[in-house]
Order: C-alpha cells, then sequence, then structure tokens
C-alpha cells in the first residue's frame, strides 16, 4: 500500500489565510479550469468532470503592473477528454522578454463552446528569476497603484437570519490586487 501525503499551512500564525486557503476553496468550484504551469511555461486545461468537453476556447493576456496589454493569444475548439487535463495547449512568451515588468500578470479565461466564461484564473510572476518566476522578489508589487474601489451594500433580514450583498466596482483601467473583504459584527 501506498501512501500520499499533502501537507499544506491555510493559515498563518496569526490566524490570516494562505494561498493554500484560496486555492482549495477555489478548486473545488472549478472542476473545469485553464491553469498556468511556471516550470513548462504553458497553459493546461484541466477537466475534472465526468463529461468530455469540447469546443473550449482558453486566452492567455500577459499585463504589467500597470495593467497594460503586453501579450495576448486564444487557442479555439480545444477538447479535454473527461477526468484528464490537456497540457501544452501553448506557450508563453519568455518569463524574461524586455517588455515586461519586474513582475507582470499572466490574466487566464476559459470560455464554453457558447463563449460563456467558465473560469478565469489570474497568475503573477517574477521577471529575472531562476525559478521560473514562481519565487522572485515581488517588491515591484509595492509601487502599484492604490485603487479606490467603490461599495454598494445591501441588507435583507428574513425569518431573523441576517444576509448582506457587497458589490464592488472598479471604476478605473487599473487592476485592484489583493482585494479582499473582511466582515465585523459592531461587537468585534
Amino acid at each position: 500500500m501506498i501512501l500520499v501525503y499533502t501537507i499544506i499551512q491555510l493559515y498563518n500564525y496569526t490566524l490570516e489565510p494562505t494561498a493554500s486557503l484560496f486555492y482549495f476553496k477555489r478548486a473545488n468550484t472549478t472542476p473545469l479550469h485553464a491553469q498556468f504551469d511556471y516550470y513548462f511555461n504553458d497553459i493546461t486545461i484541466v477537466n475534472d468532470t465526468y463529461k468530455d468537453q469540447k469546443g473550449l476556447t482558453v486566452t492567455a493576456e500577459i499585463r504589467n503592473l500597470d495593467w497594460s496589454l503586453i501579450w495576448t493569444k486564444t487557442v479555439s475548439d480545444v477538447a479535454v477528454k473527461s477526468d484528464l487535463s490537456k497540457r501544452g495547449i501553448f506557450k508563453l512568451l519568455s518569463k524574461d522578454s524586455s517588455e515586461f515588468d519586474d513582475v507582470y500578470f499572466i490574466d487566464l479565461t476559459l470560455r464554453d463552446s457558447k463563449g460563456t466564461v467558465i473560469d478565469k484564473e489570474i497568475y503573477w510572476r517574477a521577471k529575472n528569476d531562476p525559478h521560473y518566476g514562481a519565487q522572485g522578489s515581488f517588491k515591484a508589487m509595492n509601487n502599484m497603484g492604490k485603487v479606490k474601489l467603490n461599495l454598494s451594500s445591501t441588507l435583507k433580514t428574513i425569518n431573523g437570519k441576517s444576509k448582506v450583498t457587497l458589490t464592488l466596482e472598479n471604476p478605473t483601467s487599473k487592476l485592484a490586487f489583493f482585494t479582499r473583504l473582511k466582515i465585523y459584527s459592531d461587537k468585534s
């Protein structure tokens, strides 16, 4: 018998969530998704459903820190068998291309045969990193412009239970990165 163990850290020592929590939370809700492979510098489509998928379209956009578009590529009519992955849909430009900022983003969109968006993923990558861009210096992100988001909310109480709906809108063309909401009660 072979046992495989996965050790993850969902929270840090201050009980703030790490990227692992968001990954596992999202992985359970997107059984059909596109992903970027740092090592091979290419795009994979993962089909964790029990149905063959046909007519998929995947688009990758490379954007600098100011969210300006540097490169884009789309591949259409991709088929992926059930419970399998299709690797190497296409390669991206070299991570050290001169037109890239020291840190840049890879924005992936996967659409079904009707053109409906079924998955959106975003990756960030460091230029001039010997480890494929996943472990380099991301200090350049500290210089990203601040974005003021518009927030609207509604509160509904039904049968003694309250439901708050929040809507965030980015009125700019810049990326509002690492936006995370926390809701507190008046007692917290």
